[in-house]
């Protein structure tokens, strides 16, 4: 006896075994393909996918397996021209241009008189993170960079840290201002301009107003949830943030990452599940849920979803991975006032509430419990959307 089997019993193979393969595929200028291909169909098409993902190049041999699926592999997305090769946008690169933050963003274009003193919480890092960083970086390749560095800037204990590019110039001003070796005058204009709005330079004793500001806003935000089911942040992100944001996710749209949505918002909406960078702004967001749910709660997953001109979302409720969910309004084109903004609706007790976001605002509410719907985005309206979904943190279940 062997394993509970009898030794003398015969083994064969089970004939009601099914393969399927299933790949993805992004091509600049459109949706991800996704698809999949049973192995009863063609063994020799099976293999020849596995050949081409592990060599992601053309070989003799690969070439010989593919020639009589030429049309199906350009069909599926295997086979593309060169013009059509995505290429995977390291968030650096985002801020690599100044001026173009300032379009994106045109408040970041004035700051106020100094005089200006350098915030001593910024941590900058050329190589690996910082020591004690792990916790807020899930996935640190996101942050991977060519040249330069980061200077981290927030606040631990409040659960908010964020990463803003420094080329190798700058890595050597912050650095200088940490120490004490230069002046915030010496600066540049773009220089300081920069260095303000990441918060590596502060003004005053600033903070003081913003922290009471904060307690203001999470009383009123306990106190919304209680009463209507649901709590809205403004501007949960700071200007800056949310410009370089915009920038890289649009970036993924172009290259050809975002996924076309066939299940719920069918074929209105692209998305990409668990971006490194979505969650870690999901990560981000967590210390405000938690504050204002009072709850210990967990991230379970992430959905980064760009919206087309007349996408619709069907009343629903969520699965259980979705017991809080918060929506992050990261783009919303053309800019619009907040009253003619794209509506997320609630049923509440029997009456419908609605959540207007501007980018930056973000709604908080149980998306297992409160069935909720988005109308018609209007003809000519394109939005991002970015969706963290938490769980208790004693949840057992899979977070996918």
């Amino acid at each position: 006896m062997e394993n509970g089997v009898p030794e003398t019993e015969e083994w064969i193979l089970n004939p009601s075994i099914q393969l399927k393969v299933e790949f993805t595929a992004a091509i600049k200028g459109r949706e991800k393909i996704r698809a999949s291909v049973s192995a009863e169909k063609s063994p020799e098409f099976i293999r020849l996918l596995l050949a081409a993902a592990s060599e992601r190049c053309w070989t003799p041999e690969l070439k010989r397996m593919a020639w009589p699926y030429l049309r199906e592999l350009q069909e599926l997305g295997v086979l593309i021209p060169t013009s059509g090769v995505p290429r995977q946008f390291r968030f650096e690169e985002a801020f690599h241009s100044w001026d173009a933050i300032k379009a994106e963003m045109p408040s970041l274009a004035t700051i106020s008189l100094g005089p200006w003193r350098i915030n001593n919480s910024v941590q900058v890092s050329t190589g690996a993170l910082p020591e004690g960083l792990g916790s807020f970086v899930p996935d640190p390749l996101v942050f991977q960079h060519q040249r330069g560095g980061w200077a981290w800037v927030g606040n631990r204990d409040a659960g908010r840290i964020f990463p803003y590019w420094l080329n190798d110039r700058q890595v050597g001003l912050v650095r200088g201002l940490l120490a004490g070796e230069m002046q915030s005058t010496s600066l540049s204009a773009d220089d300081q301009e920069y260095f303000v709005h990441a918060e590596i330079l502060l003004l005053g004793t600033g903070r003081e107003a913003t922290s009471e500001e904060g307690k203001i806003a999470l009383s009123e935000g306990r106190a919304s949830l209680r009463d209507h089911g649901l709590a809205v942040a403004r501007g949960l992100f700071r200007p800056l943030q949310l410009a370089v944001l915009r920038i890289h996710f649009r970036k993924l749209k172009e290259e050809g990452f975002f996924e076309l949505d066939r299940v719920q918002a069918i074929e209105s909406r692209s998305f990409i599940h668990n971006d490194p960078l979505a969650s870690f702004i999901q990560g981000q967001m967590l210390a405000w849920v938690e504050a204002i749910a009072g709850e210990n709660i967990k991230p379970s997953y992430s959905f980064l979803t760009s919206y087309f001109p007349g996408a619709e979302l069907k009343r629903h409720t969520d699965r259980e991975q979705c017991a809080w969910n918060v929506s992050l309004m990261i783009d919303a084109q053309p800019d619009t006032a907040l009253e003619e903004s794209w509506p997320l609706c609630f049923d509440v007790r029997g009456k419908v509430r609605e959540a207007r976001l501007l980018p930056g605002d973000a709604v908080l509410y149980r998306g297992v419990e409160l069935p909720h719907w988005r109308p018609p985005l209007p003809a000519g309206h394109t939005a991002t959307v970015l969706l963290g979904h938490y769980v208790a943190a004693d949840f057992a279940g899979s977070l996918l």
